[in-house]
């Protein structure tokens, strides 16, 4: 990397060091005023912007959603709506590519 961005690059999501030494061999590579984002909940060494970016359910996030699309600020497209019957068909037509939206099942 060093090699093709002598300067460093200007963000990194790292989602395989599972431990502080290797995010920061990785977090090095980074520039300054650049970020280092994890997904494994390590911190990086001392200095160096980073984020903790992992999935954990919470409500509070999913009804500012729900608001957001409420109040017309945020569009969710839709590729197609069908029976929860057709899942199995959708999810092969889905790995297959070329979906310009979300699939909704009718329950």
């Amino acid at each position: 990397m060093r090699a093709l961005y002598p300067d460093g690059v200007d963000a990194l999501v790292d989602l395989v060091s599972t431990d502080s030494a290797s995010f920061a061999a990785y977090a090095a590579l980074v520039c300054d005023g650049g970020v280092a984002v994890t997904t494994r909940g390590v911190a990086a060494p001392p200095g160096r912007a980073w984020a903790d970016f992992r999935l954990a359910p919470a409500a509070a996030p999913l009804e500012e959603l729900a608001s957001a699309v409420a109040r017309g600020e945020l569009v969710v497209p839709l590729d197609m709506e069908l029976p929860l019957e057709k899942a199995p068909q959708a999810l092969v037509q889905n790995r297959a590519g070329g979906a310009r939206g979300k699939t909704v099942f009718v329950i």
